[in-house]
């Protein structure tokens, strides 16, 4: 999984106006193309699990490094991901997923709109619809 380095912007009109002599943000909002800085806990618990079963499966420590390997591949298409979701949560468990080969299942509530659920399902997530909330 490649990743890039995220920006760290300078906030130096804030730190004058509380006192302090600098603030610096590491802007996260586009690590792993989900586009909310929140939702980024869903794919790295997907990719962490992944790695945690394929180390179960072969007998072996599997580092990140090895997340696109056959063997790790092979692990994690064997495998389904859930949560129940109304929203970004459910949209970062997709794209996790999705990023390493394993199967979604997310469940929302009637009251979700077609547009959250299209955003889940266009990482390939089969989207359950459950009555109530």
């Amino acid at each position: 999984m490649a990743t890039k380095e995220t920006p760290l912007i300078s906030l130096p009109g804030l730190a004058r106006e509380i006192g302090v002599g600098s603030i610096h943000l590491k802007d996260e909002g586009h690590r792993l193309g989900v586009g909310s800085f929140k939702a980024l806990g869903g794919s790295y618990a997907v990719i962490r699990l992944v790695l945690e079963e394929a180390t179960r499966q072969l007998g072996r420590d599997v580092d990140v490094s090895e997340l696109h390997t056959p063997e790790v591949e092979t692990v994690a298409r064997g495998m389904t991901v859930s949560c129940a979701t109304d929203g970004n949560h459910g949209r970062s468990v997709a794209q996790g997923a999705q990023l390493v080969g394993a199967k979604c299942a997310i469940f929302v509530h009637s009251g979700v709109s077609n547009e959250r659920i299209a955003a889940i399902a266009r990482f390939g997530a089969q989207m359950v619809r459950v009555d109530g909330n």
